[in-house]
């Protein structure tokens, strides 16, 4: 199989599962991961993607605000648990992208940058 990378930042959507869902399905604790699923051919986790962000659309009143950056690209799991090698994609259903909540190590974060770290888009610039 032919392996591509891209310099641009790609985007797709998924669809998160409940904690429970994804503990049971990638044996991933749900204090520092989460996962996501997806509809769409060609649009999970692949080469090259992990240490990637996660970002999830915030919006006001107004409209979109901006993309908080809720998670880190870790790894893709089979239906039955065992790592993926490969792009997960609708010819392996069942197969789950997993990442690391960035919330959970926030306070990591926060200490180890300089500057101001925003806790909430209203608050930055």
């Amino acid at each position: 199989s032919s392996q591509t990378t891209s310099d641009v930042l790609r985007g797709a959507f998924v669809k998160t599962l409940r904690n429970e869902e994804c503990a049971a399905r990638t044996n991933q604790s749900p204090k520092t991961f989460f996962c996501t699923e997806h509809d769409l051919a060609n649009s999970g986790v692949c080469y090259g993607d992990s240490g990637g962000p996660l970002a999830f659309p915030y919006y006001s009143k107004g409209g979109l605000v901006a993309y908080i950056q809720s998670g880190i690209i870790s790894h893709s799991r089979n239906k039955d648990g065992s790592f993926s090698g490969a792009c997960t994609d609708q010819s392996s259903p069942g197969a789950v992208d997993v990442h690391v909540k960035v919330i959970s190590h926030f306070q990591w974060i926060k200490d180890r940058m300089s500057g101001m770290v925003c806790s909430r888009p209203s608050k930055c610039c």
